[in-house]
C-alpha cells in the first residue's frame, strides 16, 4: 500500500551506504584498553573525559574511512555517555560526557558515519553486571534490559548513529558450545536463543528506522547462520584473516549485505587478543602488508562487499602511529 499512500518504505536496503562506501575502521576502545607504555588503564570515566575527539576524527579522515565502528560496552558493561536505563539497573556505569554524540557530530562534518558495537551478553569479567542484569537467574529479564538500553540510546541519537553491531548472538547450530551455555536453560538455543530477534532489531532501530543492524551469529566460524534472515541488514563478518570474499552485495550471512570485520594490530606473539590493547607494551605493526590488505579491500569493494579494519588503540593516544601509517597507505591507494 506504500505506493498508494505515498509513504516511503523504510529499510529495503539499510546497509546500501556501507556497500557504497566500502571500507571503514573499527575501534575496540574499552575499559580494558591500556595507555601507551603503562600497565593499568585510567578509570573509565576519567578516560572518557580525556578522549580526544578531534584526534579521533582526524585519524578517521586520514584513514579514508567511510565509517567508524566503535565499542560502547565490551567485556564490562560501561557506557561512554549518559543512560538512565543502565543507571537504574547498576549505578556508576555511565558517563556525564556524551562521547557518542560528540563523535557522531565530529565525524559527520567529514561525511563519515558512526556504527556502535554492543556486547549483548554479561561477560565473566563483570560479575556485578551479571548479577544486577539478571544474566545469572532470569534470561528473559536480562534480554528485556538489553532492549531497553539500546532503545534509549537509539532514541537519543537518531540519525547520528547509522548502525549497530551486536556481538555474541551465537547460533548454536553453527557455534555448538553456546547451546546450554553456563546457567542457561536447555530451552535456550545458543546465546541467540535469549532474544526475540525481531524485537531486538526494533529496539536497535529506535529513533531511526533506517539504521543498519548486524548481529554476530557465528563469530569466526562458518558464516552460514540463517537466524537473521529478514531481520539483520548486514553481516557481522568477524574473521581472523583476510581470506573470505563476497559473491555480490547480498551474499552475506542470512542474505544480508556482505561485510567482513578483521583485526589488524597486535602482531607480536602473546600480546593482547588482537582486538583490544590490554597487555603492556607498544602496539605491534599491522599483521598484513600494505599491498595485501589494499588489494583485498579493493577486491571486496569491486564485488559488492564492505570491510571494516579493526584497530586496537591506546587508551590515551588512540590509533598507534604504525597503524596510522598503513591506514594512510590504504587511503592513498583507494583514491588512486
Amino acid at each position: 500500500m506504500a505506493e498508494m499512500t505515498g509513504k516511503k518504505k523504510t529499510g529495503a536496503n539499510r546497509a546500501a551506504w556501507m556497500t557504497e562506501a566500502g571500507y571503514g575502521i573499527g575501534l575496540h576502545w574499552t575499559a580494558q584498553s591500556l595507555p601507551r607504555g603503562k600497565e593499568r588503564p585510567l578509570p573509565y570515566r576519567q578516560a572518557v573525559e580525556q578522549f580526544d575527539v578531534k584526534r579521533m576524527v582526524s585519524q578517521c579522515v586520514e584513514a579514508g574511512a567511510g565509517w567508524l565502528l566503535i565499542t560502547t560496552a565490551h567485556a564490562t558493561q560501561v557506557l561512554p555517555c549518559p543512560c538512565k536505563t543502565l543507571d537504574a539497573i547498576l549505578p556508576g556505569r555511565t558517563c556525564e560526557r556524551d562521547l557518542i554524540r560528540e563523535l557522531a557530530d565530529g565525524l559527520s562534518r567529514h561525511g563519515i558515519r558512526l556504527i556502535l558495537y554492543y556486547p549483548s551478553v554479561a561477560c565473566d569479567e563483570d560479575p556485578d553486571w551479571q548479577r544486577a542484569s539478571g544474566w545469572l537467574y532470569d534470561p528473559a529479564s536480562f534480554a528485556a534490559r538489553q532492549y531497553a538500553i539500546v532503545a534509549e540510546l537509539g532514541e537519543r541519537y537518531g540519525r547520528r548513529v547509522a548502525g549497530w553491531v551486536v556481538d555474541n548472538c551465537y547460533d548454536a547450530d553453527i557455534v555448538p558450545w553456546t547451546a546450554g551455555m553456563h546457567h542457561l536453560p536447555a530451552s535456550v538455543h545458543g546465546f541467540a536463543g535469549l532474544y526475540d530477534l525481531k524485537r531486538y532489531a526494533r529496539a536497535l532501530r529506535a529513533g531511526h528506522p533506517g539504521r543498519a543492524v548486524a548481529l554476530n551469529f557465528t563469530g569466526t566460524a562458518y558464516w552460514r547462520s540463517t537466524a537473521g534472515r529478514g531481520i539483520v541488514d548486514f553481516a557481522m563478518g568477524e574473521s581472523n584473516h583476510i581470506d573470505r570474499v563476497p559473491f555480490g552485495p547480498r551474499s552475506g550471512e542470512g542474505n544480508s549485505a556482505w561485510h567482513a570485520y578483521v583485526w589488524m594490530d597486535e602482531a607480536r606473539e602473546g600480546v593482547g587478543n588482537g582486538w583490544v590493547h590490554s597487555v603492556p607494551g607498544e602496539i605491534g605493526p599491522p599483521r598484513f602488508s600494505d599491498k595485501l590488505v589494499t588489494d583485498y579491500i579493493r577486491y571486496v569493494m569491486e564485488h559488492g562487499g564492505a570491510f571494516t579494519y579493526g584497530v586496537a588503540p591506546y587508551q590515551d593516544e588512540l590509533v598507534a602511529e604504525r597503524t596510522m601509517q598503513q591506514l594512510r597507505a590504504i587511503s592513498r591507494a583507494l583514491r588512486a
